[in-house]
């Protein structure tokens, strides 16, 4: 699943018009140029029913970005929400956003504003 995130984030016009190709499955350097994105799966779910398991699993996905300011993170949020949110095709049952948030924070000797948007893929 973190291949299909990884093409779904990297082949989007909208996001790529914000971050480049700046999306990353670990934290990038600290000379890494902001926006930019980084995904994380934190679990996997598989689900059991009582005959077995059906093939399904539930991924949740925690995606961190980093913008100089809040107009930058709000639109990395937005373009997230647009290709993540309800997306299905091949592989993918469902995608679903279950939390989002930004702050104001200490980065690289200054401030930054963090976002973070947790989505549940099935799959």
């Amino acid at each position: 699943m973190d291949q299909t995130l990884y093409t779904r984030l990297s082949g989007d016009a909208t996001l790529a018009g914000i971050v480049s190709t700046r999306i990353y499955p670990v934290e990038p350097s600290n000379n890494t140029a902001v926006p930019f994105v980084v995904y994380t799966r934190s679990d996997t779910e598989d689900f059991v029913n009582l005959t077995g398991s059906d093939g399904l699993a539930k991924h949740t996905f925690q995606l961190d970005y980093w913008a100089i300011n809040l107009d930058t993170a709000q639109s990395v949020t937005a373009a997230l929400y647009t290709l993540l949110h309800c997306w299905s095709e091949s592989g993918v049952q469902g995608c679903f956003r279950v939390a989002h948030s930004h702050v104001e924070e200490e980065f690289r000797n200054g401030t930054a504003f963090h976002g973070q948007s947790v989505y549940a893929i099935f799959g």
